[in-house]
């Protein structure tokens, strides 16, 4: 079915300005008008709304034959450069206004990846929703008709050149076919992305995806550093915790009852990780983000690298924290997050992550050995000491004990997140762990998606890491405490 709008628009429009940011996405505050080229380390943010209806089939667009860019092309739902004073949702909200005539809350829903590109940052936005094509009011300055396609057709349309040629494009509809964001649901919810099969590392490392639910390091080290928890403070969970009108459930429905604070962390216990998170506050937990590093770039040597989203400071309430402190309501790569987990571990110290340490030859001998900047202390050495024994207890007694090996110690913590929509059933499933725990060297992080019959990050995703240990921590000459293994033998 098309829908078009008769006339030819070829006016001029009025003068547009962006705002201006940097390489980590913080704005400058300086503005770029449209038509200029931009300056050298000067980026600005466009945004894409990708709709689907309930048939999986996508809302695409025909550009304007007299558009610079891709005239005549088919396109995307709706996608646009943010104007000065936008937000990337209030972005994706007006250019869906403008171009279709179709009002959208976007306010709590954050892009499902990032793609980064010379000049800027790219947002995209995932909407399930079925639409009246025949009430939709096109901007004839940019639309000149829309339709549905399913997969194979638009597959098919950009074999035969008449298709912008977005690469991922049929990796969207695989998105969708598992998990959506219902425009009337619980918008606060972030869908999960995987891209592991991109074409190349560039292009995995260019999307913002959420890994993991449920990791306790980033409220749990924002609480030990302003002592509003210690190991010994009493929770109950008895299933579920209200934050203003929302009941948000615990994985385990029935509740884990009476537990202690290092208990809840092994549980993964959402309302002990929602507690503590109330009581550092909207205000200090965005502080500790920037401080502990994930509001800017880790600064890899690779090119293409995302930058991590969240609310505005201004737009966290609480049941924005709510969701944050158990790890969801943001989105940071998996280089993010194993670097940010490396930095509280190691004693407190920011790394930035890098692949060369020396060139040598192939008997041995060193060439040249790498050295990079200084390590800025972003938390104590007692928080980082606290937070490694904590997770040392998820891998010893906790649910990632399926990581554990006799003679290592070994740190961690498994997750299991449901995609939506939920009828689907279909999991992602992860564990990151670290060893030795009392000197780390080694730090790994497992993902599976969409595991088939058992699901649980502990049960699935944490023997792989034990496996990657058993390899990893011999080769790097890493001694088995004989006595430990003969303990934990004996234990057993």
């Amino acid at each position: 079915m098309y829908y078009m709008r008769g006339g030819d628009m070829t006016g001029q429009k009025k003068e547009e300005y962006w705002d201006v940011y940097t390489e980590d996405r913080i704005r400058t505050g300086r503005l770029h008008r449209r038509g200029d080229r931009m300056k050298e380390g000067d980026y600005h943010l466009v945004v894409h709304v990708c709709i689907f209806n309930s048939k999986n089939q996508l809302l695409i667009q025909q550009r304007q034959p007299f558009k610079k860019g891709w005239p005549n092309m088919w396109d995307l739902s709706v996608g646009g450069s943010a104007v000065a004073g936008d937000s990337s949702s209030r972005a994706a909200e007006r250019e869906v206004m403008e171009e279709l005539g179709l009002e959208l809350d976007l306010s709590h829903c954050l892009p499902v990846f990032t793609m980064n590109f010379s000049d800027g940052f790219d947002d995209y936005y995932i909407v399930k929703k079925d639409v009246d094509l025949s009430v939709l009011r096109l901007q004839e300055e940019e639309v000149q008709r829309v339709r549905w396609v399913g997969k194979e057709e638009a597959m098919e349309m950009q074999r035969s050149g008449i298709f912008i040629p977005y690469w991922f494009l049929g990796k969207l509809f695989e998105i969708t076919d598992t998990q959506s964001f219902d425009a009337h649901g619980d918008r606060r919810r972030m869908l999960r992305v995987d891209f592991a099969s991109a074409e190349n590392l560039h292009s995995w490392m260019s999307l913002a995806e959420i890994v993991r639910d449920g990791f306790p390091g980033l409220e749990t080290t924002a609480a030990l550093e302003e002592k509003v928890v210690s190991l010994s403070d009493q929770f109950f969970c008895p299933g579920y915790i209200t934050v203003e009108d929302r009941r948000i459930h615990c994985h385990k429905r029935t509740g884990h009852g009476a537990e202690d604070f290092t208990h809840g962390i092994m549980n993964s216990c959402n309302p002990v990780f929602i507690d503590v998170g109330l009581r550092v506050g909207p205000e200090r937990f965005y502080d500790y983000f920037g401080s502990l590093g994930l509001l800017k770039k880790t600064g890899i040597d690779l090119p293409g690298e995302a930058a991590t989203i969240m609310h505005a400071k201004e737009n966290i309430g609480l049941v924005e924290l709510a969701t944050m402190s158990f790890g969801q309501s943001f989105q940071i790569t998996p280089v993010q997050l194993l670097t940010t987990v490396s930095s509280i571990i190691n004693g407190g110290n920011r790394i930035i992550p890098h692949f060369g340490v020396s060139v040598q030859k192939d008997d041995g001998t060193v060439v040249k050995r790498f050295s990079y900047g200084g390590k800025n202390q972003i938390v104590s050495k007692e928080t980082s000491d606290t937070v490694r024994y904590l997770l040392e207890q998820v891998v010893a007694e906790g649910g990632g004990k399926n990581a554990k090996i006799a003679g290592y110690s070994i740190g961690g913590k498994t997750a299991t997140s449901q995609t939506l929509p939920r009828s689907a059933n279909k999991y992602i499933s992860s564990f990151l762990g670290f060893a030795p725990v009392e000197n780390p060297q080694v730090i790994v992080l497992v993902i599976i998606n969409n595991p088939q019959g058992i699901y649980y990050g502990g049960t699935i995703a944490a023997p792989v890491a034990r496996e990657i240990f058993e390899n990893i921590l011999p080769y790097l000459g890493i001694p088995v405490d004989e006595k430990a293994a003969a303990e934990s033998e004996l234990a057993e």
